[in-house]
């Protein structure tokens, strides 16, 4: 907890600085997405705060306009072990319909993150890349109701 605590302390000291060295490869947005990746790996593996880890991995979905592939991944992860915890609410239909959609968006941005990856190390010799984050499109009125139950939960317990 130390080592992130100083991490995110020596981000904010750079921050204002893009010329530090610290952003060459990857700006200040894409510096934090790290930090909260980790952040979210050590809440799950030492606090097993799952509700928090989710917190964290709902604001880089929603806030930031642009992803780290790892970051979107980290948090698809924290979000199908929210949906599937005790901490979660939903009910075990709905919880299980979430669990699967979240598995189904994270397969398929491994999927482009590997194709992507072939062609941008190709091209720039370099695996870094950026998303946009784009919600699922509501193919049913079942996928409706289970992303309205999960977003339910979600305002529910606090996790924005």
């Amino acid at each position: 907890e130390e080592l992130l605590d100083d991490a995110l302390r020596l981000l904010k000291s750079v921050v204002s600085d893009p010329s530090n060295d610290m952003f060459s490869t990857l700006g200040p947005a894409g510096r934090m997405q790290q930090l909260d990746c980790q952040l979210i790996n050590y809440l799950k593996s030492t606090t097993n705060d799952l509700t928090e880890a989710a917190r964290i991995a709902i604001r880089m979905l929603v806030e930031d306009e642009f992803i780290l592939d790892d970051a979107y991944i980290t948090s698809l992860d924290a979000l199908i072990e929210y949906v599937g915890s005790e901490s979660s609410e939903i009910n075990a239909e709905r919880s299980s319909d979430a669990r699967l959609e979240l598995t189904a968006i994270k397969s398929a941005a491994i999927l482009e993150h590997k194709d992507s990856n072939r062609s941008f190390s190709r091209k720039y010799g370099s695996s870094k890349t950026m998303r946009t984050y784009r919600s699922a499109s509501v193919k049913s009125d079942a996928d409706y109701e289970t992303q309205h139950a999960l977003a339910n939960e979600c305002r529910r317990t606090g996790v924005t």
